[in-house]
């Protein structure tokens, strides 16, 4: 088929990750984890993918033929990014990937092994010279496939590029054995290969080791406009640097068709751990926020226009020992109590034993009603109790009052052995009900506390109806499908010095405070952050825009007749319960080849309503909301003052506005 003959087809804008790993599964979930780690770089790639919501597929060697990328006039994919060696491929193999290739516009991406002489052509090596090490451990970017960033970079592959954030305090929170084995990998990490190419005329030099080799480039090849990156692809999205950049425009630009993603660029979810838990009550030093203090924060949220998500233990769990303390429900003092007796939390006020304060849960609990009915915080789930779930033992042991060990509930760290299943699936469902009943709200989002569980926490946490898992890696539910995403890091901000890793790298990330950081020091966590402010910080978002932001299903279809896109968005969110869409704000952004002018343009949803759309130096913004469904579907028929063919080079959402969230998203 002729170049000229596949305008009359449609294409569907997504990705497609050509990889022998098959995910774990279990029931109906595939889980995609980055092991074993010879699948480090098909991860990187999905961590990429899933950070941004690009709509993304995976297909074995084995499966190719010309219907899995071309099938009831639909081209499938704008891009396929190749995660096997080339030679382990069949000669069918290779000329099927060539003809969807050259004839139909199928941008290519690969990287190290995918250079050898069947495929030189695809993307411009004239002679690969040798494997080489990069040294010193920076590549030069020249140019971006895209017009929206210019100007000469520098990316790091040095040590300290692979750490998102410097740790200024709390070195103990590691092991020595954790510690070292860390240092391991980082040191391991040092050593980078490259492959030294000679290029064919027409090349596009993207990027550069510092002595001016060519490290990535792309490639015209009929219809299609190919990249390579000659770095080793285990390590090519390795550290946070500016290479997830160059590889998420090169995504974005492919051959000119399209992209759909979401725009999380410098966006924090500030998460704030603790609050309902009576870990504060018996550990010696424990400290709580009570409504006043709350109130303080909320001034503070206001003034920098920063929401924030409460992570809330909602069970109090009782030792027992009135000799340790007194316990009060309801304003009543209790006097026959039992160990492991749990109550919610709203009800409790507690006096430790040899200490003046009381600490009042009810006005904990009324100051953060007050900040949610402000819409300055959502709320999610911490556990049910922050306490291990052998509570015979907990209240019995001596050293319950200074070791903290005794408060992590999924996972035993006093006998170093997983949490049984039945017990973590129960504390996930009851404290998901309770916050529901006196928030009368869903929790989506959930944390274990310490980030301390075993490898099946985050499934346990999807069957019992959360979306997303916040933890040492962000665990992302969508339909049948977990992500483990290791890009999307949590920071303990109190013991990290802010650093420019999510300006470089793109990626967005959850700060964490807890409450009495905050009681203690209100004006340094103003300070905090305003530091990341600076450091490329741009809005701070809750889990729910988060969640609608990466967890909801989004599939358009490209037809160059017109030009014509069809965009759908699902809002079924695995099975989260009460989760919807309804009533949220799309920032929908289509840019044009060449900054030409949209001469016209005509929008018609169903089930949304247009806002305001404005036109400017190429690029249409529009802003709409959904209303009253699980999905919506927005058609957009343009045309525009430059030569449209096959190309609108990018369609994104820049910005997700859920129901319930603060004012301090842009929109």
């Amino acid at each position: 088929m002729s170049v000229e003959h596949t305008i009359n087809l449609g294409r569907r804008l997504s990705v497609l990750l050509l990889t022998s790993y098959k995910p774990f599964k279990k029931k109906e979930v595939r889980l995609y984890a980055d092991d074993p780690p010879n699948n480090i770089a098909l991860m990187n790639h999905i961590d990429l993918l899933s950070a941004c919501n690009i709509p993304w597929e995976t297909l074995a060697p084995e499966e190719i033929s010309r219907e899995a990328f071309i099938s009831d006039g639909i081209i499938k994919y704008a891009v396929v990014i190749i995660e096997v060696p080339l030679a382990s491929l069949s000669d069918r193999q290779i000329s099927i990937l060539k003809t969807v290739s050259y004839e139909y516009g199928i941008s290519l991406i690969g990287a190290y092994d995918a250079a050898d002489i069947k495929s030189e052509s695809w993307f411009g090596i004239d002679m690969v010279t040798g494997e080489r090490l990069l040294w010193p451990l920076k590549v030069k970017i020249l140019e971006w496939p895209c017009r929206t960033r210019k100007g000469e970079t520098i990316a790091s592959y040095g040590l300290t590029s692979a750490l998102p954030g410097l740790r200024k305090a709390g070195f103990g929170k590691l092991s020595l054995k954790e510690t070292c084995a860390k240092g391991v990998r980082l040191f391991k990490s040092i050593p980078m290969r490259y492959r030294g190419m000679t290029l064919k005329a027409g090349a596009r030099i993207l990027s550069t080791t510092m002595k001016g080799e060519p490290i990535a480039w792309s490639f015209g090849f009929g219809a299609a406009v190919n990249y390579y990156f000659a770095l080793d692809d285990k390590k090519l999205l390795g550290k946070f640097n500016e290479m997830h950049r160059l590889m998420h425009y090169a995504i974005a630009a492919n051959s000119g068709h399209g992209m759909t993603s979401v725009c999380l660029d410098g966006a924090m979810v500030l998460r704030l751990d603790d609050p309902g838990a009576s870990k504060a009550d018996h550990l010696r030093g424990g400290s709580m926020m009570k409504e006043q203090d709350w109130r303080k924060l909320g001034l503070v949220l206001k003034r920098e226009k920063v929401p924030m998500s409460v992570m809330y233990t909602p069970g109090w769990l009782d030792d027992g020992d009135p000799a340790a303390g007194a316990l009060f429900l309801d304003c009543v003092r209790v006097d026959a109590r039992k160990a492991g007796d749990i109550h919610d939390s709203p009800r409790v006020a507690y006096s430790p034993s040899g200490r003046r304060e009381i600490h009042d849960h009810s006005s904990e609990y009324a100051g953060l009603k007050g900040l949610l009915e402000d819409g300055c915080i959502d709320i999610h789930s911490h556990g049910l109790t922050h306490t291990l779930p052998d509570h015979a033992a907990w209240a019995a042991s001596p050293d319950r009052h200074r070791d903290t060990d005794w408060y992590h509930e999924f996972f035993d760290l006093k006998r170093k052995r997983p949490v049984a299943k039945e017990l973590q699936e129960e504390a996930l469902r009851r404290s998901r009900n309770r916050i529901e009943d006196l928030f009368k709200v869903s929790p989506y989002a959930f944390t274990p506390s310490g980030h301390r569980h075993d490898a099946a926490c985050d499934l346990n946490a999807q069957q019992a109806g959360y979306a997303l898992f916040s933890s040492d890696y962000t665990g992302i539910s969508k339909e049948n499908v977990l992500i483990r995403n290791r890009k999307i890091v949590s920071l303990f901000l109190y013991f990290k010095e802010p650093t420019t890793f999510v300006k470089a790298s793109g990626y967005p990330v959850i700060g964490v405070v807890h409450d009495y950081e905050i009681k203690n020091d209100l004006r340094k966590f103003e300070k905090c952050i305003q530091k990341w402010r600076k450091c490329g910080i741009e809005r701070f978002l809750t889990f729910k825009d988060l969640i609608a932001s990466l967890c909801s299903t989004i599939t358009t279809y490209y037809s160059s007749y017109g030009i014509e896109t069809d965009l759908m968005i699902h809002d079924k969110i695995s099975e989260v319960k009460n989760f919807t869409l309804e009533g949220a704000l799309v920032k929908l952004t289509i840019t044009t080849p060449g900054n030409a002018d949209v001469l016209e343009y005509e929008i018609s949803s169903s089930n949304g309503t247009i806002i305001s759309i404005e036109n400017h130096n190429g690029k249409t913004d529009i802003l709409l909301r959904l209303d009253h469904a699980p999905s919506y579907k927005i058609r957009i028929p343009l045309r525009t003052s430059g030569d449209c063919q096959l190309k609108t080079s990018e369609i994104s959402f820049p910005d997700w506005k859920a129901p319930e969230s603060s004012n301090g998203l842009r929109i």
